[in-house]
């Protein structure tokens, strides 16, 4: 059997490894095994206190969001890319998608942040105006200004294929918001390498500064009920069955 994979957590641009005295392990849904920081301790690394923790975030324009993100795609290549090597290997142990599959979801990533296509997603499905800055209403209410505002979100990703994982990092940036990844026992690494990635390329971007990963079992009601509360989360995505 192979050495269990270390599963960091990424707490906003902070790489916080197992450590001893502080590691749990884990098994993934296919065998594979990987060891995280106990997320007891670490509670306080996950999430945020008042929402006015926002205002760097908010007060960064979409344009700059943007070209940041599409550089990131620019580093999400397989080949290029350690953390993603890294997480391609575990997630062929850990989950059910066959290599081929896989490599080919892998290889699509670096196209799903496509400057021209997050600047069209935030334009059509809010608008980059109200994303920005306040905007005024249509007549007779142009006394009335309008503005999208980012929430601390809390994000319990799928892992049946690791775009999941992209898709949560572009829609937490694009819509100016903290989130809290929970990833997913098949797919326990994508989110991580990706928020890695970003770390490496400036560690005090906001966008990077709203950003946490961490892994820990699903159900565990001590951390949950430490986690969702309306002080500290605002809003839950969550993705999968039962």
């Amino acid at each position: 059997m192979s050495a269990p994979v270390d599963i960091p957590i990424i707490a906003r641009s902070r790489i916080i490894l197992p450590a001893d005295g502080d590691t749990v392990e884990f098994r993934g849904r296919g065998g594979a095994t990987f060891r995280a920081p106990d997320l007891h301790r670490h509670v306080q690394d996950l999430v945020r206190g008042k929402a006015a923790v926002l205002a760097d975030l908010n007060d960064t324009r979409m344009a700059d969001i943007i070209d940041f993100l599409a550089e990131a795609g620019k580093r999400l290549k397989l080949d290029e890319n350690a953390w993603l090597q890294e997480s391609f290997a575990l997630a062929l142990q850990a989950g059910g998608l066959a290599e081929p599959v896989l490599r080919g979801v892998y290889d699509g990533l670096p196209h799903m942040f496509d400057p021209d296509a997050l600047t069209a997603l935030a334009e059509q499905t809010i608008g980059i105006a109200h994303l920005d800055g306040w905007v005024a209403a249509a007549q007779p209410y142009g006394n009335v200004r309008v503005r999208a505002v980012g929430t601390r979100q809390l994000h319990i990703t799928a892992g049946n294929v690791p775009v999941v994982a992209a898709l949560t990092v572009i829609r937490g940036a694009l819509t100016k918001s903290d989130i809290l990844i929970k990833s997913p026992s098949n797919d326990p690494l994508t989110a991580n390498a990706i928020a890695r990635t970003l770390i490496g390329i400036d560690p005090g971007h906001p966008v990077v500064k709203h950003i946490a990963v961490a892994y820990w079992k699903g159900g565990d009601e001590k951390m949950e009920s430490q986690i969702v509360r309306t002080s500290r989360i605002d809003k839950i995505t969550a993705w999968g069955g039962m």
